[in-house]
């Protein structure tokens, strides 16, 4: 029984001794002293290159589970990677106007127009968020934009016929469909909701 006992230990003190060894070749991340121990790396990391792109897809994912600030921050982090990223700018505005921030909302959506002005989607979003907070005329303006540009975009047509209405009740006027609107879509479409952003 004492065998198994004595074999056992000597076998750790050979390990042990055998790991407690010094390597004599010279450590390359200190040529002046040879023998020295060294820890190398055993895997590499790279980055993908497109830390924007990484982190507007994070921000889709947070989109998705409703975390509006962590999107928020996800696209923040995906702009500060790359200022010219115009869906960052997009997505963020829509995840600011889900939390009820319409001004910087709207802010972001302009700086995406500053960066490409023919994304009928994104004039939707901005007239839609200027809609939310009460400049009827404004979001008109840029609702017709966004109709002109994809006259087919039904989103945009739905929140400028909203707007339309909202306006004319502003200015204490009987609301009235637009005779544009209503010929080339006679269906009644449902007024937006806070889910009406597009992203």
């Amino acid at each position: 029984m004492r065998f198994p006992l004595v074999a056992s230990v000597a076998a750790a003190v050979t390990l042990l001794a055998a790991c407690a060894s010094v390597d004599t070749r010279p450590a390359s991340s200190d040529p002046s002293r040879p023998g020295a121990w060294k820890i190398e790396p055993v895997q590499t990391v790279t980055h993908s290159g497109n830390a924007s792109k990484s982190y507007y897809t994070l921000g889709r994912y947070h989109d998705g589970m409703r975390a509006w600030d962590r999107s928020i921050d996800a696209y923040q982090k995906s702009i500060a990677a790359d200022a010219t990223n115009v869906e960052a700018h997009n997505a963020l505005g829509a995840a600011l106007s889900q939390r009820n921030r319409q001004s910087e909302a709207a802010d972001s959506f302009r700086k995406a127009l500053a960066l490409d002005a023919k994304l009928a989607h994104v004039q939707s979003n901005l007239g839609y968020v200027l809609l939310l907070s009460g400049q009827h005329q404004a979001a008109v303006a840029a609702l017709k934009v966004a109709v002109k540009l994809e006259p087919a975009n039904t989103t945009a047509r739905a929140n400028l016929r909203e707007a339309l209405v909202q306006w004319d009740v502003a200015r204490g006027l009987e609301p009235a469909a637009p005779s544009f609107a209503s010929t080339t879509s006679p269906e009644p479409v449902a007024a937006p909701d806070a889910n009406d952003v597009v992203t």
